[in-house]
């Protein structure tokens, strides 16, 4: 076993040789002297290739949830939450198991019939 570990690390760095760091990282990221601006604006944060600024307030994406479309889709999911949980109720009634297993068992003969018919 660990000769087979031996031979699969061989082959894996035999692979790596023949790289070099330009097939290996993109030529934007080799090049940090232009320090591209990320962002618009004249206060826009810059590319420089060090630590980013933690500094910097990070602008949210989307505006966050107001009371009131918290209160809809949470009554929204509720809302789904009882029809599903009357669809198990209305499936685990008395006697549907029965339809359902008679169904299965037909069904496929039924639709093969009305194929060969065509």
């Amino acid at each position: 076993m660990p000769s087979i570990l031996a031979v699969a690390t061989m082959l894996a760095l035999a692979g790596c040789a023949g790289m070099s760091i330009d097939d290996a990282v993109p030529a934007g990221a080799r090049s940090s002297a232009s320090a591209p601006v990320v962002g618009t604006g004249p206060s826009a944060p810059r590319q420089t290739g060090e630590f980013p600024n933690l500094n910097i307030v990070p602008k949210p994406a989307t505006a966050q949830f107001t009371d009131a479309e918290t209160s809809a889709t949470t009554s929204e999911l509720r809302l789904a939450q009882e029809r599903a949980r009357r669809t198990v109720q209305s499936l685990s009634a008395p006697g549907e198991g029965e339809r359902l297993r008679v169904l299965g068992n037909t069904h496929g003969a039924a639709v093969l019939g009305e194929i060969e018919a065509r």
